[in-house]
Formats: C-alpha cells, sequence, structure tokens
C-alpha cells in the first residue's frame, strides 16, 4: 500500500539531497510528472490563473498513474547550474530517473512521489 505526495521542483530538490532522513527522501522512490498521473481521475491538476498547479485533494487516485508513469528516481539537479545557462528560471529542476531518462519541472509544476505506508 502506498500513499502520494505532491512536491513542487523547490520540495523535491530538498527531498533528494543527501542527509535527508530515510522517510523524507525520494531517492529510490518512484515519481512522475503529475500533470500524466492525474489524468482522467480525481487526482487531475488544475492551475491557477498564473499557471501554478494545485495540490490534489485526493492523492489516493494517482495509483493508476503511477503504474504506467511512475519511474525510479535516481537524482534531482538544479536544472540552471546542469546546463549553466542563466535564461531557464532558477527553481527549475531536472529529476534523473534510474532507467536513465530525465524531466525537467518548471516553477508552478508538481511531482507525484509515491511513498510506501510503514517505510
Amino acid at each position: 500500500m502506498s500513499t502520494y505526495d505532491y512536491l513542487t521542483p523547490g520540495e523535491a530538490f530538498a527531498a533528494s539531497r543527501d542527509g535527508v532522513a530515510d522517510w523524507q527522501t525520494i531517492i529510490g522512490r518512484k515519481g512522475a510528472d503529475a500533470d500524466r498521473v492525474g489524468l482522467n481521475n480525481a487526482a487531475q491538476i488544475t492551475r491557477t490563473r498564473t499557471g501554478n498547479a494545485r495540490k490534489p485533494e485526493e492523492t489516493w487516485v494517482a495509483r493508476g498513474g503511477m503504474e504506467k508513469h511512475g519511474r525510479v528516481i535516481e537524482r534531482v539537479t538544479r536544472t540552471r547550474e546542469e546546463l549553466d545557462d542563466p535564461e531557464i528560471p532558477h527553481s527549475t529542476v531536472t529529476v534523473h530517473y534510474a532507467d536513465g531518462t530525465h524531466e525537467y519541472f518548471l516553477p508552478g509544476d508538481l511531482l507525484c512521489v509515491e511513498r510506501p505506508i510503514g517505510a
């Protein structure tokens, strides 16, 4: 059984750093873009007028989307520093997955992370 957290790019970066408690870390957990996980269910992401994603209330329904889109998180980096590009917004992060793929999360996006209950 699992629970699902929705993290902003800054929260995802903080939860991936060395020294974070095991129960708080997202490294080694399944994660996916919240927009894809919530497609066609009650966890569908809505956005404010300014484009910021709202965290859904019924987080448990992300289970189906996570089974389809979730991948194991290997590390999270600051995109601006990684690509050395001053045009990239400060709070953009790159989530690197264990399968060698990566995704960019811009300010206002959310990362959905699966957390096992009791772990």
